[in-house]
């Protein structure tokens, strides 16, 4: 009937044509993800979306921060304006622009021959879950020159 090689081409032929069904039966049975991995999927949306919530808030008020020393920089560079004066303009312009984590205690002047340098630096904490939470720091300096006197 067959020869050996012939019966040999035929039952290595019927092996490769058994693991292609395998394999497509593998293929189509792997498809979709299972129900945990929609959980586990789920919770990483759940968690970065939460993170986010946290920490937006914190950058912007940030920001609010950034835009008021600069202007206090500007402002005090054009006028000759006392420590005390700074503070007040810093107090206002936090209370306006509804900054509630950094105060005027945060404040530092540093004076230098004619050269004056206003630091903030505040901490801001945000609870995540339970004990756990998010910790900010920032600092935002600027110098000016003062005028003559």
């Amino acid at each position: 009937m067959f020869s050996g090689s012939e019966l040999e081409a035929v039952l290595i032929n019927n092996g490769s044509m058994r693991m292609d069904m395998m394999n497509n039966k593998i293929a189509y049975s792997q498809r979709g993800v299972t129900a945990l991995g929609w959980m586990i999927i789920l919770a990483m949306i759940a968690f970065f979306t939460l993170l986010a919530l946290r920490v937006v808030p914190m950058y912007l008020e940030y920001s609010n921060v950034v835009s008021i020393m600069e202007s206090i920089k500007d402002e005090a560079q054009e006028s000759k304006k006392s420590k005390k004066d700074l503070k007040k303009m810093i107090t206002r312009r936090l209370d306006m622009n509804d900054v509630t984590n950094a105060t005027v205690e945060d404040v530092k002047f540093e004076e230098k021959s004619n050269k004056m340098t206003v630091t903030i630096e505040y901490e801001v904490r945000q609870p995540m879950v339970k004990q756990i939470g998010i910790v900010g720091s920032f600092n935002k300096s600027v110098e000016y020159t003062t005028p003559a006197r």
